[in-house]
């Protein structure tokens, strides 16, 4: 058989690299504020699933991506804006602000106010 140089072999995924390749799709077009159901229904799969697909490839669950997102999207408008910790927490869809701050301080070991300020010193 011939083949050309330079040929490349298509890579095979399985079903888990393909799920997670969509969730990460949807989550890269700013689609963090939706909860992981929501997710799992625009890939036509059970939550569950999609939940054991994302932890086998990323070795994390799909609320710690989301948070993720969340969170860099909080550092953007920490560092961008002047809106006050609050805003920004009603803004990423949080009703109660405390619990934004907990959050905050919990995936990034520093306080919204701290993370702020070490920028406008």
């Amino acid at each position: 058989m011939y083949t050309s140089v330079g040929t490349a072999t298509p890579v095979r995924k399985n079903q888990a690299q393909v799920l997670t390749a969509g969730f990460r799709k949807l989550l890269s077009e700013g689609w963090y504020l939706r909860p992981p159901s929501w997710f799992a229904r625009e890939l036509n799969i059970t939550t569950s699933h999609l939940n054991d697909s994302v932890k086998q490839i990323t070795g994390y669950s799909c609320t710690y991506w989301l948070q993720d997102a969340m969170i860099t999207e909080a550092r953007r408008l920490l560092y961008y804006t002047n809106n006050d910790v609050k805003e920004i927490a009603f803004t990423l869809g949080f009703e109660d602000p405390a619990y934004f701050s907990r959050l905050f301080k919990k995936m990034t070991g520093e306080t919204a106010l701290a993370f702020r300020n070490k920028f406008r010193e």
